[in-house]
């Protein structure tokens, strides 16, 4: 039965698998979603607090607590979600760490270095955000912007590249930032909830 039942799992997307769990409460449904993104949790986790042992308590804990958060939370995109969730547990031990040392120290005052790194955090943020909606773009948004502004090649450029013409190229381009900027707001409400 048990066989059967991680088997079944497995042709399910997130949605349903999360749409299950909240029906029948099985934690075989917590087990698959580990089984996908526990390697991308710890990788995101690693990428904060550089060791090892505190990036792997930090994964355990974020699907630990998945048993009741699923419970309380309307979850529609969930790989975007968890990854939210590792980078935001994430931040907030290196956060609760850098308090507790500086009470160690007796030093509360923030000094310039903290807000590079406050800093530094906000843009690694925007860029994850940026990647993660980046993809629902239409492709020759996608196409425009990435030739545009990552390779940095000029309107003449992209459109040759393309065959678009300027003005297509022009739209494309503004079309995009607008969607990209829409997207971006669309997701921060959703990661607030």
């Amino acid at each position: 039965m048990l066989l059967n039942r991680r088997s079944y799992l497995r042709k399910l997307s997130d949605e349903e698998i999360i749409s299950l769990y909240k029906e029948k409460q099985w934690t075989g449904c917590i087990d698959e979603l580990y089984q996908r993104y526990s390697h991308m949790v710890f990788g995101v986790c690693m990428k904060y607090v550089k060791q090892i042992e505190n990036a792997e308590d930090l994964t355990l804990s974020l699907f630990t607590s998945l048993t009741e958060k699923l419970l309380l939370h309307q979850v529609q995109h969930f790989k975007s979600w968890i990854y939210v969730s590792a980078r935001n547990s994430s931040l907030m031990f290196l956060r609760s760490n850098k308090m507790s040392q500086e009470l160690k120290d007796d030093d509360i005052l923030y000094d310039d270095g903290d807000q590079r790194l406050d800093k530094k955090l906000e843009q690694d943020e925007l860029l994850e955000r940026l990647t993660m909606v980046f993809e629902e773009l239409k492709q020759e948004q996608r196409i425009c912007i990435h030739l545009f502004y990552l390779q940095k090649k000029s309107y003449e450029e992209v459109s040759q590249i393309t065959q678009y013409s300027m003005k297509e190229v022009k739209s494309h381009l503004q079309n995009g930032r607008r969607n990209l900027k829409l997207l971006l707001e669309k997701r921060k409400e959703g990661d607030e909830n």
